[in-house]
């Protein structure tokens, strides 16, 4: 979630099929599949993975099942609710974050925060993190289909390169 800024659901709802390792630039597919339906205010689209994501994905046991969950302990047929939880108890008992406004779901909106500060275009910030939107549904039928990870790897690396974003107020 941090590092491509989907939704719980989509991470949760990921099958060992959607994750492209081998190819030339290594992406993650967020798609409608047999484990999780995409709602019609999400975007089916491919997001390049960064160095960091790709070396844990490498370093993970993954089910040989193209079919099978990416991550069999969070997924359940009745949703991601074990997920949620899971992310919850990461963020705030493993990472001792318990400032109540950062929850899982912050790592979403990270990704617009860092976006807006690497000057990274608005519509291919809200492609790269799912968001419907005008710009982004743009940018997703000017491709045809789903926008090649390539052409978004400039825009994550800027994003990432980002390490002052935002504050809280105490």
């Amino acid at each position: 979630m941090i590092y491509t800024g989907c939704r719980t659901s989509e991470a949760a709802g990921l099958q060992i099929k959607d994750l492209r390792l081998d190819n030339n630039l290594a992406h993650v597919v967020f798609r409608t599949n047999t484990i999780r339906r995409m709602e019609k205010s999400d975007l089916e689209r491919a997001v390049p993975l960064l160095t960091p994501v790709l070396d844990a994905f490498r370093s993970y046991k993954l089910a040989t099942d193209s079919d099978a969950p990416v991550f069999p302990n969070h997924y359940s047929k009745n949703g991601h609710n074990n997920a949620s939880a899971a992310l919850r108890h990461i963020v705030r008992e493993v990472s001792g974050i318990k400032h109540e406004d950062v929850v899982p779901y912050s790592a979403r909106h990270t990704i617009r925060d860092r976006s807006a500060a690497a000057r990274v275009d608005l519509a291919r910030a809200e492609y790269i993190m799912g968001h419907v939107s005008d710009g982004s549904s743009k940018i997703h039928k000017e491709y045809g289909t789903k926008t090649p990870p390539e052409i978004l790897f400039d825009d994550m690396s800027a994003i990432f390169a980002v390490s002052d974003w935002g504050f809280y107020e105490s």
